[in-house]
């Protein structure tokens, strides 16, 4: 998996809509000695906790510069720690040990469902989170049931609990507790909630926390607690400011997120949760956060992500009791007729040369070998539909992830469509010291981190930019140049970067 994945982790540029918001408030944190507070270009930043920060803060001063590589490995670690945690409590709380083939196959299930796969080479703190919360419920098990050092796990548990919630925020810390609340509750095991919730799991929570707030407010105030607290906790569960959706919003998305395994996994959220204590415990942690999740007015996808490693993992106890259903089969009859039928289609395009398609390098033997892989992938997954499950989801796990290592060496060209390092460096080229503008860019400020000053970003305004004459370069894409700018900008050097059009206003 990790070297399927490094020509693309290696190579690729940052995101614009998050990533590059990221580095540049590490640089401003690293530059202002901030440590547990942070701002975007003078506004408060309280959205996210400082633990991911700190990360990268640490990486930026080890390396002198922001390593997409050593970045990424934020998430891809705590991806493969949470696929080794959820692969030994696997082991441990089965009655007959699962053979390595199924140990595989369920690994490589979690590691290729898209959003865990998506998460694991964003430069993101949601997968940190997403340890923290299985780490907390594994150690709360393993103290459940005296397996292995009962006090370690339990005083880990609510250490696992903060850290959760110092990676990401209050859904970090709520999944875990209510997870443990509805465990014991739907077990009839009321009188252990004062022993794994009780006085000692919120003293130690407490306390950290309270370390937190007392740093956060030496360090910046009331003012940012107050918008810590309040705005970005209770305003976003109650009246959304950002990503509001109605109730039904997850019932729709937890189907790509779980993809191409959605057909296998999204039905174990319906099933009776068949087995032991743990099976138990995951069943309840899936239909809880499901619940928990639909409940908060603010909703996106991503807040689905620490409930796939269980709802992923009790298709392995399921299948144990129920064996191959006809449901089964058509579970992983559907992926793989899907993947077969992809593969050609890439195959085919890389022949055809479809117009509609703008990314003219696509269309080269790398992708042909990817299509080739994956139609490979998905005919074995056909053939062994019927034989065995294990072989099926290894057959197409593998051929997504082969797919991935070809086109991976291909990212240098697909950077410019993905983040603003290549339109920046031509901007930089045609004006090394002049003020860059921009117009009809999404998150622009960002760009600091490229062209080491702070972009002017004219929105949507172009009479406003004809109005100004700015001097320097201009950055907008291709497709909002009207004839007034054209006629503006007539005699201006320019150079197209796949979307987007670079002026040199210094005529």
């Amino acid at each position: 998996m990790f070297v399927c994945l490094c020509p693309l982790i290696a190579q690729r540029d940052f995101t614009y809509a998050n990533e590059l918001r990221y580095l540049s408030i590490v640089d401003e944190a690293i530059s202002e000695d901030r440590l547990v507070t942070f701002d975007n270009h003078g506004i408060l930043y309280a959205d996210k906790p400082p633990l991911f920060f700190w990360f990268m803060m640490m990486l930026r001063v080890l390396l002198g510069v922001h390593s997409i590589f050593a970045l990424t490995l934020l998430a891809l670690i705590p991806a493969f720690v949470t696929v080794a945690l959820m692969d030994r409590w696997l082991c441990k709380t089965q009655t007959v040990m699962p053979s390595a083939l199924s140990r595989s196959a369920m690994a490589m299930m979690l590691l290729t469902s898209g959003m865990f796969l998506g998460m694991s080479v964003f430069v993101r703190m949601d997968m940190l989170m997403c340890m923290f919360v299985v780490l907390s419920l594994y150690s709360f098990y393993m103290a459940l049931r005296g397996i292995g050092r009962f006090e370690m796990h339990y005083w880990l548990m609510p250490v696992w609990i903060f850290l959760a919630l110092f990676s990401k925020g209050p859904i970090g810390f709520i999944v875990p507790i209510v997870a443990i609340l509805g465990f014991l509750i739907h077990a009839r095991h009321p009188k252990l909630l004062k022993v794994y919730l009780g006085r000692r799991t919120w003293i130690t929570i407490s306390i950290l926390f309270l370390i937190w707030i007392i740093a956060v407010y030496q360090e910046e105030g009331l003012d940012y607690i107050q918008n810590l607290l309040f705005h970005q906790t209770i305003d976003r569960g109650v009246n959304a400011f950002h990503h509001k959706h109605p109730i039904w919003f997850y019932a729709v998305n937890i189907w790509p997120v779980l993809m191409p395994f959605a057909l296998l996994t999204v039905p174990m959220f319906f099933t009776r949760s068949h087995g032991n204590s743990a099976v138990r415990l995951w069943h309840t942690t899936v239909v809880v956060t499901f619940v928990l999740c639909s409940s908060f007015s603010s909703k996106i996808a991503i807040y689905l992500l620490p409930l796939v490693p269980f709802l992923v993992y009790l298709f392995y106890p399921h299948v144990m009791i129920y064996g191959l259903t006809k449901w089964t089969r058509f579970a992983l009859y559907f992926p793989s007729g899907a993947l077969s039928l992809a593969g050609l289609a890439v195959m085919a395009a890389t022949i055809i040369k479809p117009s509609f398609i703008p990314m003219d390098f696509l269309f080269c033997p790398l992708v042909f070998v990817a299509g080739l892989l994956l139609a490979t992938g998905g005919g074995l997954g056909l053939y062994f539909s019927n034989k065995s499950w294990q072989k099926t989801v290894l057959s197409i796990s593998v051929s997504l992830m082969l797919g991935v290592f070809c086109v991976g060496f291909l990212t240098p060209k697909l950077n410019p469509w993905i983040g603003y390092g290549a339109v920046c460096a031509k901007a930089r080229e045609l004006s090394p010291e002049g003020q860059v503008n921009v117009l009809f860019l999404l998150r622009p400020e960002n760009m600091d981190v490229y062209v080491g000053s702070h972009p002017k970003d004219y929105a949507l305004n172009i009479d406003r930019f004809i109005e100004d004459n700015p001097s320097g370069t201009l950055i907008i894409k291709t497709r909002y140049i009207n004839d007034a700018l054209r006629a503006h900008l007539a005699g201006c050097e320019s150079a197209e970067v796949t979307k987007y059009t670079v002026f040199k206003l210094d005529r």
